[in-house]
This record gives C-alpha cells, sequence and structure tokens, in this order.
C-alpha cells in the first residue's frame, strides 16, 4: 500500500505551492474566470524565475512576461468589477 502525505494546499497570493514535480512555486496571482463555469486560473513564479500560469484540471503551462502582465491585468479589473458590483 503507498501511503502518500496529501496536505492541502492553500492557493492564496503569497503562499508557495507544489503543482506536479515542481515545488515551491509563489502564487502570484489568482485570476477568477466568472461566468465560464472554468476553475479559476493562477499565476505561479518558480524560484528560478519562471512564470507559469496553472488551470486546475487544464495543466501548468510556462509563460513569458508578457502574458504574466495580461493575466495581472485580467485579476485586477476582476477585483475592481466585483468591488463595484458588477
Amino acid at each position: 500500500m503507498i501511503n502518500r502525505n496529501r496536505t492541502q494546499q492553500t492557493w492564496e497570493v503569497g503562499n508557495k505551492v507544489n503543482v506536479g514535480f515542481l515545488r515551491d512555486l509563489l502564487v502570484i496571482a489568482k485570476v477568477p474566470t466568472p461566468g465560464d463555469y472554468a476553475p479559476d486560473a493562477y499565476l505561479l513564479m518558480s524560484a528560478k524565475r519562471a512564470l507559469y500560469s496553472f488551470v486546475p484540471h487544464n495543466g501548468l503551462v510556462r509563460i513569458d512576461a508578457s502574458e504574466a502582465k495580461d493575466m495581472m491585468s485580467r485579476a485586477s479589473e476582476s477585483l475592481t468589477d466585483n468591488r463595484n458590483g458588477n
């Protein structure tokens, strides 16, 4: 019998998470995806400063700085919409 330590991870900005064999990825942003019934997307950064986009059940993709900037702007727009009640 395989006994794996399956601890829960907290996917909040500023926390470190593990995805597959990649360890200690820093959660930079959480990008809500309202209306499309898809899980939220996350912007992650490794210790070597590599940037990744992660969507649960869809996988991890390495991205460049311009794609990360786009994700950050979508995250801030979503926060602004939520504060304004939209």
